[in-house]
Formats: C-alpha cells, sequence, structure tokens
C-alpha cells in the first residue's frame, strides 16, 4: 500500500526516449528471435535469494532507491542526447524523491515507536502497538524481557531468503534483456565507440513491466510460499498482551496521577495466546492473499518504465558482446575480434565493480564468481573460433 503513493504521479505516459536508428535490423541471437529467453532471475539476478522482509522491510526499498538515482555521469553527450538524457534524469528524480519519502517516514515512526531493525533479528511484536508508549521505561516489557528483538522467524536469523521467483518453472523465460522483446536489434555501425541499443543515453524503456512499471511475480512478502509467520506472535503462538501491550502491568489513571497494577488478562506474563494465527503460527500472506504471485512494483526499474541499458550503462558490455557474433556472422572478423576485445575489457571492470559491491554488502559471491567464471570461459571459446576462422 505504501508504494501506491510512489506511483501516483505516473499517470502520464513515460518521457520520449532517443529514437535509435534502426539499421538494418537483423534477428536477435540471444532470443533466437522470440523476444523471450532463459536469463538471470529478475528479482534477485543470480544470488538465488533476497533480503528479508520481516527483519529489513526497508531493503527493498533501498533497492528502489538505487535504481532511480541518477544515470552514470556523462557530459559528452550531443544535444539531442542531452534532451533525451534529462527527460530520463527528471522522471527519476521525481520517483527517487517519492521513494524517500517513504522511508523517512517509516523511519520516524519506528522512531517513534522504539522499533529497531536488525537483519536477522525480527523486532518485539510489543513495540509500536497502540498505547505501548504511554508505559513508562521502568516497567519492562516481560514478552521479550527488554531484548527488544527475536531470532527472525522467516530467515532463520541469516536475513536472507530463498528468492521465490527462482523457484517458480518459469522464471528463467522472459522478455529478452538485449531486444527489449522486440526480436531483432540493429546491426552494429562502424566502428562502434557508441552503444547503439540506446544510442549512448543510458536508458531505455522497460521491457520488463507494463507501462505503469508493474509486473506478476513471486509475492516478495511470503517468497511465494503463500503463507507467512505470523506477525503478531513471531511463531511463538503467544502474542504480548492486548490490555498491558506485554509489561505485565496496566496502567491506571486513579483521578490524582497513573499508576501501574498487575494486569488481569496475562496474568502478569505479559503474553496471551495469539488470537490472530489461532496458536498455528503462520498465516495465509496477506500480501498475495495466499495466491503466491501477483502484480508488483517492476524490479528492474522500480516501476519507472525506464531500464538502465543492458548494453552499456555502469560499465556493460552486452552490447559489444552481440555486435561481435552479429559482425562474426557477417563474415566481418576484425571487426568481430575488435568489439569483443572491448567486450572483454569492460567484462572485467564490471565483476570487479559488483564483487566490491557484494562484499560490502556482506553477501556470498559464490554465484557472481561462477557466472564470471563462465563468463571468461565463453568469451575465449569465442575469440579462438574468430582466430581459428582466420588461418
Amino acid at each position: 500500500a505504501w508504494f501506491l503513493l510512489a506511483l501516483a504521479w505516473m499517470q502520464g505516459p513515460s518521457p520520449a526516449l532517443l529514437q535509435v536508428p534502426t539499421q538494418a535490423p537483423v534477428a536477435c541471437p540471444t532470443c533466437k528471435a522470440t523476444g523471450r529467453a532463459e536469463q538471470d532471475c529478475i528479482e534477485c539476478s543470480w544470488q538465488k535469494t533476497r533480503a528479508c522482509v520481516r527483519c529489513q522491510p526497508n531493503a527493498e526499498l533501498d533497492h528502489f532507491l538505487e535504481l532511480t538515482s541518477q544515470l552514470d555521469d556523462r557530459s559528452d553527450f550531443t544535444p539531442a542526447q542531452a534532451d533525451a538524457r534529462n527527460a530520463l534524469d527528471l522522471k527519476l528524480d521525481a520517483l527517487h524523491m517519492e521513494f524517500q519519502s517513504i522511508k523517512d517516514l517509516r523511519t520516524r515512526v519506528d522512531t517513534r515507536s522504539g522499533r529497531k531493525y536488525v537483519a536477522g533479528r525480527a523486532p518485539c511484536p510489543a513495540k509500536g502497538m497502540t498505547g505501548s508508549e504511554l508505559f513508562e521505561k521502568s516497567k519492562g516489557c516481560k514478552y521479550c524481557v527488554d531484548v527488544d528483538h527475536f531470532p527472525c522467524p522467516e530467515c532463520a536469523q541469516s536475513g536472507r531468503r530463498p528468492c521465490g521467483e527462482c523457484a517458480s518453472p518459469t522464471h528463467a523465460a522472459r522478455v529478452c534483456d538485449d531486444c527489449n522483446g522486440t526480436k531483432a536489434l540493429p546491426m552494429p555501425t562502424l566502428p562502434a565507440s557508441a552503444c547503439g541499443w540506446c544510442g549512448d543515453v543510458g536508458g531505455r524503456a522497460c521491457g520488463q513491466c507494463d507501462a505503469k512499471g508493474k509486473v506478476i511475480t513471486a509475492c516478495r512478502n511470503c517468497a511465494g510460499s503463500k503463507i507467512v509467520v505470523c506477525s503478531a506472535c513471531l511463531g511463538s503462538k503467544s502474542k504480548p498482551c492486548p490490555e498491558c501491550k506485554g509489561r505485565g502491568t496496566a496502567r491506571v489513571d486513579n483521578g490524582t496521577g497513573a499508576s501501574f497494577v498487575n494486569c488481569n488478562a496475562c496474568k502478569k506474563n505479559g503474553k496471551v495466546t495469539c488470537d490472530v494465527c489461532k496458536k498455528k503460527a503462520a498465516i495465509a500472506c496477506p500480501d498475495c492473499k495466499a495466491a503466491g504471485k501477483l502484480e508488483q512494483i517492476c524490479p528492474r526499474c522500480a516501476g519507472s518504465h525506464i531500464a538502465r541499458c543492458t548494453g552499456c550503462t555502469q560499465g556493460g558490455y552486452r552490447y559489444w558482446d552481440v555486435a561481435a557474433e552479429l559482425l562474426a556472422a557477417e563474415g566481418k572478423r576484425e571487426a568481430a575480434l575488435d568489439h569483443l576485445h572491448l567486450a572483454i575489457s569492460r567484462m572485467e571492470k564490471v565483476f570487479e565493480q559488483r564483487t566490491r559491491e557484494l562484499t560490502l554488502a556482506n553477501v556470498s559471491v559464490v554465484g557472481l564468481e561462477k557466472f564470471h567464471a563462465a563468463e571468461r570461459k565463453r568469451f575465449a571459446e569465442h575469440e579462438t573460433a574468430l582466430r581459428a576462422e582466420g588461418h
């Protein structure tokens, strides 16, 4: 529901992107001119896991804030490129501000209620209960014994959950990132000093979502499992007492001042049997209504319908990789080798940067390293084949 506010302003059409001249379009080799291809998961890329929404509820917002930050800084634009880029940045900036305001509001609410989120630890459900802020700090919480956190029942204290979209048998076959579902690519021009997919602007219309920036994927709240741990009791089957807010003592105003008496509802324990999950510890996912999938904000463009060009942005190498393949098919071996070497150079920088980012985020790089090794092997085989053709 929070995210609907961020999309309220997006009723108009997307800003016009630079019209890249299509020179002798050829069938996209990635999807074999079908418009769909088996690619990395749209939700988690190669990681196979996502941040747990129970103990890290702002992780998705942070991801959207990163996606809506401005595209790569450049100063060598032509007038046409500059106009197209400015239109993209204006829309991204507006959406970025909306997401930031939502995060700021959440932070203020959490601060006021005393909730603190730590990866792998779920805040005490008594925090934030209506009226809990009225109790004196000296009256400790008997529900959590003043620890304030419990081991997160959703992620087993790891801070990460399996990606629900990866578990779907259809997750790999999606709209082709390279041709954006158009089934064709422009034949690269010589020399290829600029990306021919986006006109070197850095962004183009997102091919994964509809015009409103929505896509149907596995529910991010339940990871496609259709059930979630009960938020009222965190799976313990006992929730904080609604009368004393988990304190074991009830606040009574006797007319001359407030005093605290033992709570009769919970018999001073601070907890009662959970009537939300009816002692089952889990409930049907409220987000997807136990469907497992639902329409959500696109994880590739954060609902902006503007995706970073997979061919060139952030040091991307895909455009030159595909260009080498297309040129080789046309018998232009030397040009294909030049493009391939550019792709290899850019690839190494990309993986170096991504490894650094995952390491700083304390996320395993094993999957990334395997993908890097596979890419190196593929490029080496392509180069060997091209050189063999010259003899």
